[in-house]
């Protein structure tokens, strides 16, 4: 069975003169620049993820300073748990994860604070360097039969704890 076109004509009818001139009449005509409408729900709150709050649900500088200084700490006694609990403050793994810990706050402060006490190009080539420090003394930890997860996850840790309390205390 042959079904009519799109513009209703059988395949290979042609339209007469009055339909061709009524067909240009009937023209819709559009814009070939514009964008298509988006296509919104009705059910989607759109205030909740406006451009003015942060990743913490809040746009006022006191509240985001009050949660990134209790991530801080709370990422600080997590570290001290996990000394105290997990590597028990003695041995290899204990020397090597808190020095690992101790380069990555100190690399944290150099990318974040750096810039503003010295040349930022300075404090980050140092901060570079401090990262490239703490990749050496993990792989210094696996020569000596420290277990990598404790490094990393300590230097991870030190990486919250002094990243959240340096944004906090910034002005």
């Amino acid at each position: 069975m042959v079904e009519p076109d799109i513009d209703g004509t059988l395949p290979g009818q042609r339209y007469s003169d009055e339909d061709e001139s009524q067909m240009n009449t009937d023209e819709i005509r559009r814009d070939e620049d514009a964008p298509p409408e988006p296509r919104y729900s009705d059910d989607y709150d759109y205030d909740t993820y406006s451009s003015d709050s942060n990743l913490l649900g809040s746009s006022d500088p006191d509240a985001l300073k009050e949660k990134l200084s209790l991530i801080a700490g709370a990422s600080l006694m997590a570290l001290f748990a996990y000394f105290h609990f997990v590597i028990e403050w003695k041995g290899d793994a204990f020397y090597y994860s808190v020095a690992v810990s101790f380069l990555v706050a100190v690399t944290t402060w150099f990318y974040m604070r750096g810039s503003s006490t010295m040349d930022p190009v300075r404090a980050n080539f140092l901060a570079g360097a401090l990262a490239g420090v703490s990749v050496i003394v993990v792989y210094q930890g696996l020569s000596s039969d420290v277990d990598i997860t404790q490094m990393i996850f300590s230097g991870l840790l030190a990486g919250v704890t002094s990243s959240s309390l340096m944004k906090a205390s910034s002005k």
